[in-house]
């Protein structure tokens, strides 16, 4: 995912544009932050796109009442909606 980033208009032999980009995060540390803040986003979001994403149809079944002595199953359908591998490490029934 792109997202447009206006580029500043700088008239050149103007002092920023004499200044380096270094030279201007020192002088004004909300434009080094707002720039730092932004290459953040945009590198979580492409991150978050490559990530495993686990869907369950059914999240939780009533058995109802169960004899004793007989034994309940069911069996509950797991995918994987993302593009990176889904590992799951440990199951505990409730």
């Amino acid at each position: 995912m792109m997202i447009p980033v206006p580029a500043a208009r700088i008239r050149s032999g103007s002092p920023a544009a004499r200044r380096g980009p270094a030279e201007a995060c020192r002088r004004s540390p909300a434009l080094f932050t707002m720039t730092a803040l932004l290459l953040f986003a945009v590198l979580a979001a492409a991150d978050e796109s490559r990530a495993p994403k686990i869907v369950l149809p059914e999240l939780k079944h009533d058995f109802g009442t169960v004899p004793a002595g007989h034994r309940a199953e069911h069996v509950f359908e797991i995918r994987n909606g993302g593009d990176a591998v889904l590992e799951i490490r440990k199951v505990q029934p409730t």
